[in-house]
């Protein structure tokens, strides 16, 4: 899916309703469980070409968000962030991606980014889901149904996970990425 949209000045019609089965169920299940981030661990399988596996781990990634918007409130005049935030009490969890490749056992991450890049979409679209939850306009978004009335619902559905506290699609390369400070370290 990612590899087919990887160009979005060619998204078409075709490519629309090849996507709406897989990001049916992906709505369905992203919209029962918004606080998927919130657990310790998240893992992701990949099947690359039906020969060769391998996977993610992301360990704490709530704790990527966290950071995140530490940094970004470090920069401001004022915090916005609670007090506890501030003082680092997070620190003492460990979070980042872990890799497992088996014909790769030495590597800590993939060579380039494409590999991490559907597990990417994924939290981007967990965080998004989550976002709906806690503001209370979930019941305001109904993918499936509108995959139903809209022609192109599902390429909407696809770029909405193409940005978020993760990575941004358009931009990202590991020196780039958000997630290439996730990677964690050797100590592991």
């Amino acid at each position: 899916m990612i590899k087919s949209l990887s160009s979005p000045n060619f998204c078409n019609h075709t490519q629309n309703k090849s996507l709406v089965s897989c990001l049916d169920k992906i709505d369905k299940y992203l919209y029962g469980h918004p606080q998927l981030l919130t657990k310790r661990l998240i893992f992701f399988v990949v099947n690359q070409e039906r020969e060769h596996w391998f996977g993610f781990c992301a360990v704490n990634p709530w704790l990527a968000i966290l950071k995140q918007h530490v940094e970004q409130d470090s920069n401001e005049p004022t915090p916005r962030l609670h007090a506890d935030f501030t003082k680092k009490k997070f620190e003492q969890h460990q979070s980042g991606l872990l890799y497992n490749d088996g014909l790769h056992c030495r590597a800590t991450k993939p060579d380039d980014i494409s590999p991490v890049l559907p597990f990417i979409w994924l939290l981007n679209m967990m965080s998004h889901y989550r976002d709906l939850l806690v503001t209370g306009e979930q019941q305001k978004i109904n993918f499936v149904l509108a995959h139903k009335k809209d022609n192109h619902c599902a390429l909407h559905m696809y770029f909405l996970g193409t940005h978020g506290p993760f990575g941004n699609f358009f931009v990202t390369t590991y020196p780039r990425c958000r997630t290439s400070s996730l990677f964690g370290p050797q100590s592991w």
